[in-house]
């Protein structure tokens, strides 16, 4: 395509880089006579050309000295749909990080512009969901003391209020995935809502990359690292890079960027970036210290998979992930229960010693429950325990105990190391009405957890699952469950009047309820006649609801 001319306006140079069904070229604008960077499908995708649009619709609300720069947005005489941004000359933070150790000061300087960035992103109604290195442009070459941050790439963003640029939802919640798995945050990985502080944690991930020069999880296979962001505590900073100096004020930042439960992060990137600029104040003001001796071992952190070019494979995953998602993003809600749902435990249960969270011990019980949204008691408690045959039933006999205080989170925890070090203790009945109790009591993320322990049992425990995916007050709960029970091929157990007719009364979407209709309809149950008529009452669903009724009256 070098020389072709798109739109009597954009001449292309060269090609940058592909995939994924869509190409980057460096263009000369004819209108300008400036460099420019073009983005256009090369391959037919409908749902890759609507995201293409929505990146051009979504960078054309925002306009910010740290955001790349939007020149045009089109479609060609055939319809191909192209982005234009400005040409960014310089170094992606990837490329930095692969060849350079980054100095605390020079760290928090490029986190400050990425959330001043996201501020502006967040305030325009945005969610951008996809931070990584990869999209974190350092123009003028990254030299330290002159990174100029540009936050690229808004192929994944979401459209708090899609209203804003004229059309209608394109992301369903709870099916579809977005983000790259290395730093992905928690509710992202599980399907639940999203927010700005979805961002932050994987601003966090970057920041705890650029100090420590690892990302805080890494592994080769997608789910299990899915599942660690979800349930593991991150390493201390101190841990993961015993070589560098860190001081407290850095840990502190981090630990907070990467809570669990986005209620325990910063509330908004302003307040990441005052916890920044202060941490950078006591950097600047902090005596020398005296030069750290680089460690032989690292055995604070989990045993690293058995396989070599670990961080480099999470990275292919993570591109290969994304690229995945944005193609078929109605087969991945389909194929992802057994593909990205995050807490698939197979590898748990079938003896993979690295998929078992971090046992640690002394005084990081805190720290586990400050992750984790458990309490600092009850993660402490278990945590002493060892993860081995011999000490398995004790440590279920002290996760009842930490259960009875309604601790979900330690306790499931403990209840999946102990599985993962005895598997026979699945037959245990009393373990399994707790991990029912979870699955129906728990947080969205316990009783994730709980969901896919049970299913794996011997026997599985589908029973329970089925029941969860009817009756469960959770969508996030009751759409696991559901989807585990079609993975398992025991979905024809489930009682779909009760489920569905959950999914109409409660929050969701004008299109999730429409398509819910249609389900209840096609179900053809007239008990479901009097949701039906309630939901009618609502202007954005009253006439399919109405129609339905009429059809569901009229059958004999």
């Amino acid at each position: 395509m070098v020389g072709e001319v798109i739109e009597d306006r954009f001449e292309i140079v060269r090609l940058i880089g592909s995939g994924g069904g869509g190409a980057v070229f460096e263009v000369m604008d004819r209108q300008t006579e400036q460099p420019a960077a073009l983005k256009m499908l090369v391959a037919e995708d409908k749902d890759l050309a609507a995201r293409l649009v929505r990146e051009g619709k979504a960078l054309s609300l925002v306009a910010h000295p740290n955001l790349v720069a939007l020149v045009d947005a089109g479609e060609t005489a055939d319809g191909t749909p192209y982005v234009v941004t400005e040409l960014v000359n310089g170094r992606s933070l990837r490329e930095v990080l692969d060849t350079e150790t980054i100095p605390p000061r020079r760290a928090l300087a490029i986190v400050r512009q990425l959330l001043e960035a996201l501020d502006h992103v967040h305030a325009a109604g945005m969610i951008h969901r996809d931070i990584k290195p990869e999209n974190i442009m350092l123009a003028d070459g990254g030299q330290p003391g002159r990174d100029y941050v540009r936050l690229l790439d808004f192929g994944a963003a979401k459209i708090v209020d899609p209203s804003n640029i004229g059309e209608g939802k394109l992301t369903r919640a709870g099916l579809e995935v977005f983000g790259s798995p290395p730093y992905i945050a928690p509710e992202t990985a599980i399907g639940e809502p999203i927010d700005g502080r979805t961002d932050l944690y994987s601003v966090g991930v970057v920041l705890y990359e650029l100090l420590a020069g690892r990302v805080p999880f890494e592994h080769e296979d997608t789910t299990t690292l899915l599942r660690m962001h979800v349930t593991d505590p991150p390493p201390p900073l101190h841990a993961a890079a015993p070589d560098r100096e860190i001081l407290p004020e850095l840990e502190r930042v981090v630990q907070k960027a990467l809570a669990k439960v986005p209620d325990q992060r910063y509330a908004t990137a302003l307040d990441m970036h005052a916890a920044v600029e202060n941490a950078a104040h006591v950097l600047e003001t902090a005596p020398p210290r005296p030069q750290v001796q680089r460690a032989a071992s690292r055995p604070s952190l989990p045993p690293a998979p058995a396989r070599p070019g670990l961080g480099r494979r999470a990275r292919e995953l993570a591109s290969g992930f994304g690229a995945a998602m944005l193609r078929h993003p109605r087969t991945a809600a389909i194929a992802g229960v057994a593909l990205v749902l995050v807490v698939v435990l197979v590898v748990v249960l079938r003896g993979s010693s690295t998929a078992a969270p971090v046992a640690v011990k002394g005084g990081s019980g805190s720290a586990i429950a400050a992750a984790a949204g458990g309490s600092a008691a009850g993660a402490a408690a278990l945590a002493a325990h060892p993860t081995d045959a011999a000490g398995a039933k004790a440590l279920v006999a002290a996760a009842d105990a930490v259960l009875a205080k309604r601790d979900y989170t330690a306790a499931v925890s403990a209840y999946e190391r102990a599985l993962a070090a005895d598997r026979a203790l699945g037959g245990d009945a009393n373990l399994r009405v707790h991990l029912a109790q979870i699955g129906a009591k728990g947080d969205a993320v316990s009783a994730t957890v709980a969901l896919e322990l049970e299913s794996h049992l011997e026997p599985p425990d589908a029973k329970t699952i089925a029941w969860l995916a009817a009756t469960a007050k959770q969508p996030a709960v009751r759409h696991r469950a559901y989807a585990i029970a079609e993975r398992d091929g025991f979905a024809g157990t489930i009682d779909r009047l009760a489920s569905w007719t959950l999914d109409l009364r409660q929050p969701a979407s004008c299109d999730d309820r429409k398509e819910t209709i249609a389900k209840l309809v096609t179900l053809g149950d007239k008990r479901a006649i009097d949701a039906l008529q309630k939901a009618s009452t609502q202007a954005c669903i009253a006439k399919e609801a109405t129609a339905a009724v009429e059809t569901l009256q009229a059958k004999p």
